[in-house]
């Protein structure tokens, strides 16, 4: 399947006659022309295409059941999490690996849950799933406060009341939703450890440029979920995640926000979905949950990623208690 013929599918698809988010977006196709970001999810599939025949069609119907009702904010956060694992998906596929297979959407056993691809090597398999975060609502009520807390630590909220007027909003910690991505991720992944221990699992995190505030929800010392103190326990004691090796937090999802409010990449980014050089855009942070140094390496590599530890003399990588907005 050529470009033009994956540009024909989506916007045959998308121009169906029922209200989407992108219609906006791939109605140029029309006049001959075509929006920038058309261009990147086009390019995109295409490349992906070469790799796991059946993709863009496969992703394009999912795009475009997205629709028949306007302005309906949860078709919109859906397409942005679509359009998040197609980012993370372009950059796999691109890796030089020896003799990969890659299966989208792999499933095992009698799982009904499954994670975004899967990459089988000869000597090892490796397993994605993306998370993105939920912009909309978050955003606007991170614009309007007076005072952040991405940390849930006791005390905190209290100190925070005698710094801000009684009528200020206070934004919250992000911790359960964080939460809640670890316990799908580790639940998706459960299957393929049962069958090989050794399976390479990674979670990605797909955040905007606050990316202290998942740092801050995994990582904080009073209550990280990643840490001997975390706020979610079970029998007493804080839940392993064991089915997750790493996590990778990275700083993209404003980007595509931007690009659906015809705002170009910024940050060093060419377009919409690219994953970017090491060196010429922002770092994406690689935090081990079950693994070794090796195995750290191997993945910062894969990932084009700094490790946790190396992020710690940038504030936005390092947990926060609370932050003021002035």
């Amino acid at each position: 399947m050529d470009r033009n013929e994956i540009s024909q599918i989506f916007a045959g698809k998308i121009l169906n006659g029922e209200w989407h988010w992108l219609e906006y977006h791939f109605a140029p196709y029309k006049n001959g022309y075509e929006h920038f970001l058309c261009a990147s999810i086009v390019d995109s599939c295409a490349s992906v295409e070469e790799k796991l025949p059946g993709y863009a069609d496969a992703f394009s119907s999912k795009l475009a059941s997205l629709s028949g009702r306007e302005k309906y904010l949860p078709h919109y956060e859906q397409i942005i999490q679509l359009l998040a694992e197609l980012y993370v998906i372009r950059h796999l596929i691109s890796v030089p690996f020896d003799n990969p297979k890659f299966v989208y959407e792999p499933t095992t056993g009698d799982s009904g849950k499954n994670p975004e691809l899967g990459i089988q090597l000869p000597d090892k398999n490796i397993y994605i799933e993306v998370k993105c975060r939920e912009f909309v609502e978050h955003n606007n009520n991170r614009g309007n406060a007076a005072v952040e807390v991405p940390s849930r630590m006791g005390g905190v909220l209290e100190l925070v009341k005698t710094v801000v007027d009684k009528d200020e909003s206070v934004v919250l910690p992000r911790d359960n939703a964080v939460k809640d991505f670890l316990l799908s991720a580790d639940e998706k992944f459960a299957p393929f450890k049962n069958i090989n221990s050794d399976a390479v699992t990674v979670l990605v995190i797909v955040w905007d440029d606050f990316v202290y505030e998942p740092i801050s929800a995994l990582l904080n010392e009073a209550s990280g979920l990643l840490t001997g103190k975390s706020f979610y326990t079970e029998n007493g004691g804080p839940v392993a995640f064991s089915n997750i090796n790493a996590i990778l937090v990275t700083r993209h999802s404003h980007q595509l926000v931007r690009a659906t409010k015809d705002e170009f990449p910024v940050d060093g980014i060419k377009d919409p979905l690219d994953w970017g050089a090491e060196g010429n855009v922002l770092p994406k942070a690689y935090i081990p949950v079950n693994s070794s140094g090796e195995l750290d390496k191997y993945l910062c590599d894969l990932l084009q990623a700094r490790h946790i530890d190396e992020l710690q003399n940038a504030a936005d990588y390092r947990p926060q208690q609370f932050v003021l907005r002035i």
